[in-house]
């Protein structure tokens, strides 16, 4: 596959995977299963005196799954890790471990722009 599919395809697996994620409908069960551990639901099915849920993994799934900018890094993470690296791309596979480290960084970083360059252009209109 070419480069700039690759990078198509990244750009919109990040996108669509962080907000997926973040402001589905489909998944506010599993956003609100993580991030509390007792709640009620008012009639919109909006949480009402939530107790979020303590500790240091919790909170950072919480805010995880909040933010379309830290979820488009880790799931860029992901898509390099499980072979869909666009860095990789540009050298040969016989590629030593902190090269590796650095390339699966990179397409991070690059997921993490992804994702929020396109939720702003898609919140904010595209006129700007």
């Amino acid at each position: 596959m070419e480069l700039i599919s690759y990078m198509i395809v990244f750009w919109f697996a990040c996108y669509g995977a962080a907000n997926g994620i973040a402001y589905s409908r489909l998944l506010y069960p599993l956003r609100i299963w993580i991030s509390y551990s007792s709640y009620e639901l008012d009639e919109y099915e909006n949480v009402k005196n939530g107790k979020l849920r303590s500790g240091r993994i919790a909170k950072f799934l919480t805010k995880l799954v909040h933010c379309p900018l830290c979820l488009g890094f880790w799931l860029g993470v992901l898509f390099s890790i499980f072979g869909l690296s666009i860095s990789a791309q540009y050298v040969h596979s016989d590629l030593g471990i902190s090269q590796k480290v650095c390339f699966t960084l990179m397409d991070g970083f690059f997921g993490s722009a992804a994702a929020w360059i396109t939720h702003l252009k898609m919140n904010n209109g595209f006129e700007s």
